[in-house]
């Protein structure tokens, strides 16, 4: 879904936006910039620069025709261009596209949290950043001219909508006892990563080959980050007693240090030989040492990730 935008639309001549249906918030002399707004379910931005018969419109196109961003189309978007386009009585399928964000919902099996917290990334072009009061909720990655984010729905929500909002949602197929997490990318500069620093205009965007375009991409760029490993977590009780329970989180923080299961067995077995024989004579050692083999025996490495959300947003992209 295309959710925030920035749009630059030139005027020829004497032809201008009609801006009466505006509100006026502010003039910067400097520029001779007046800034707008135009009133939706949530407004949205208009600069227009006098000298240059020029307008740019920021916001997100979602929550100004219907409020949210939990389900979208096509026909949304156009829908909500049209009604712009009658506000300011001109044609803005020809603006070019200065930034946008784009992105997909997928329902998941576990809170959020518990994905955002296992996905990092190793590659040296993207710098994470997370808030403390988001930590858990919302994390994101910065690059030349993009940002990725992540983040809870639900959170989202309730932190964004009125109760007639989410009653709004739920109408629309929100159910607040699922779990949902959003994968975005923020294109910065759109014309240099998409068309190699030629335009793109507005009508480019919902093209079905471009559609196709950034539907790959925010495949790829989540391809650029990794999961973290897990352990199988038993299904039987006798084998969670406590020292089982230490023993998986502690395999599990080692494996993602790009530890085999065996080198983890060989670091426990280091520990156990370090210790004083005044403490611990060779019987207590090896008798440690069959406990630990059998706590290891119980460790298998799952061959792939519960936290990997890959195919879910190929679904989501329709590419599978």
């Amino acid at each position: 879904m295309i959710d925030y935008i920035a749009v630059t639309k030139h005027f020829q001549n004497k032809d201008k936006p009609f801006l009466n249906n505006c509100q006026i918030k502010a003039f910067y002399r400097d520029t001779n910039c007046t800034k707008y707004t135009l009133n939706g379910c949530n407004d949205l931005e208009l600069y227009w620069y006098e000298n240059s018969n020029t307008f740019k419109l920021k916001g997100s196109i979602t929550y100004f025709i219907q409020g949210h961003n939990f389900t979208y189309s096509n026909s949304i978007f156009c829908e909500a261009i049209k009604t712009i386009e009658n506000i300011l009585k001109c044609y803005l399928w020809d603006g070019y596209v200065d930034e946008f964000e784009y992105g997909k919902i997928i329902k998941v099996e576990y809170e959020p949290k518990e994905y955002i917290s296992r996905h990092y990334s190793n590659d040296k072009k993207l710098t994470m950043n997370e808030i403390g009061k988001d930590r858990g909720y919302f994390k994101w990655w910065e690059a030349q001219n993009l940002s990725l984010k992540m983040y809870d729905i639900n959170r989202n929500i309730n932190n964004k909508q009125t109760s007639i909002g989410k009653q709004i949602l739920i109408d629309a197929g929100w159910n607040p006892a699922e779990h949902y997490l959003k994968w975005e990318a923020h294109y910065k500069k759109p014309h240099q990563y998409f068309n190699n620093g030629i335009g793109i205009k507005l009508a480019d965007l919902v093209k079905p080959a471009f559609q196709t375009t950034i539907n790959n991409d925010l495949v790829y760029q989540y391809s650029r980050l990794s999961t973290i490993k897990s352990i199988i977590t038993p299904n039987n009780k006798k084998d969670l007693k406590t020292s089982d329970i230490i023993l998986l989180e502690l395999a599990e923080n080692m494996i993602n240090n790009n530890l085999s299961i065996k080198e983890i067995k060989k670091k426990l077995y280091n520990r156990i030989n370090n210790i004083s024989k005044d403490i611990l004579a060779d019987n207590d050692k090896k008798a440690r040492k069959r406990q630990i083999n059998l706590l290891i025996k119980n460790l298998k490495e799952e061959s792939n990730s519960k936290w990997d959300i890959t195919e879910k947003l190929k679904k989501q992209c329709k590419l599978t």
